[in-house]
């Protein structure tokens, strides 16, 4: 009887630990926001910069400073289909119905991928 009951607690115990909280058809990549949670959003029209910062704000944040020199901000860089279109304030300007796609890609990777000066990582946008 102790036996079982000890074997049943840990049973318990050990599936509470494997819970986890996943974001909609993103497989728990906190940096995909995929069209599926796009279109769940509850305002469409609203633009991309207001939609990130209530689904994932730690696209927007900001990375440190450049240098010491340079004590601006460093923030991500927005691409829409492949093309830089500038700083993330670019966000306010592009409806969220417009894209079907966003990824986040780290300072590191976005550095390796298209350059310098993107310590603060990309913001990268697939169009319909």
């Amino acid at each position: 009887m102790r036996n079982t009951a000890i074997a049943a607690i840990l049973v318990l115990s050990l599936s509470a630990c494997g819970a986890t909280t996943q974001r909609p058809d993103t497989g728990g990549n906190r940096n995909l926001i995929t069209l599926l949670e796009i279109q769940a959003a509850p305002n469409p029209s609203m633009n991309l910069w207001d939609f990130i910062a209530g689904a994932r704000p730690h696209f927007l944040r900001d990375r440190g400073v450049g240098s010491f020199q340079n004590t601006t901000p460093v923030t991500a860089v927005v691409y829409l289909d492949g093309n830089m279109l500038g700083d993330i304030r670019s966000l306010r300007s592009i409806s969220l119905s417009s894209v079907q796609l966003i990824e986040y890609m780290s300072g590191p990777d976005a550095t390796t991928r298209y350059g310098m000066g993107h310590g603060g990582g990309a913001i990268l946008l697939k169009s319909h």
